[in-house]
């Protein structure tokens, strides 16, 4: 039996839709175990034009989006396009979800995924900037900002060699190698 505070991410074709998905939901549901909303519409939708985009589209299952809870909390998954204001209409979307959800007193965690998660952090930022417009969120921590998506690095035709340690076949990471800059 799964404990309460759970949540089971489903990537079989079968839970989206029909009998199995019915009978998941119910399930979660009479144990307060949260579906994960799975959400890789921002990476479906670019164009496979590098390694790491086609790596990832074909990591990730090709599954619709769902927006019911199973749980008296939300856990949502989302992964990005990699071209940071190409995700505005969907966390645009996600933000009233959130909200609404924020705003009846539940607990939300949104989990943020990039092609190289090197800017994922922007991503939960830029959820948390939209989503605090709607409703009311603490400050974040102090310290160390993240990259606006405008001020992020674009990518380099040619590296240190010293990036490919952090999964970045070019350096696109001048704040950890300024000589690349």
């Amino acid at each position: 039996a799964l404990p309460a505070g759970c949540a089971v991410e489903v990537r079989h074709p079968d839970f989206f839709g029909g009998p199995a998905e019915a009978e998941l939901e119910a399930g979660l549901r009479e144990r307060d175990v949260a579906r994960v909303l799975y959400d890789q519409r921002g990476l479906r939708s670019a164009a496979p034009s590098d390694d790491d985009i086609r790596r990832a589209q074909a990591a990730k299952p090709n599954v619709p989006v769902r927006f019911s809870r199973t749980a008296s909390f939300a856990f949502v998954r989302y992964i990005a396009h990699p071209d940071m204001p190409a995700n505005a209409a969907l966390l645009d979307e996600w933000a009233g979800h959130l909200a609404a959800w924020l705003n009846a007193g539940d607990d939300v965690y949104f989990f943020c995924h990039h092609k190289t998660d090197f800017y994922a952090p922007a991503v939960a930022r830029d959820v948390y900037q939209r989503d605090s417009r709607l409703a009311p969120l603490p400050p974040l921590p102090a310290g160390r900002q993240s990259r606006s998506a405008a001020a992020a690095p674009r990518h380099r035709s040619a590296g240190c060699g010293r990036c490919s340690g952090h999964g970045h076949k070019r350096c696109d990471c001048p704040a950890v190698h300024p000589a690349c800059a």
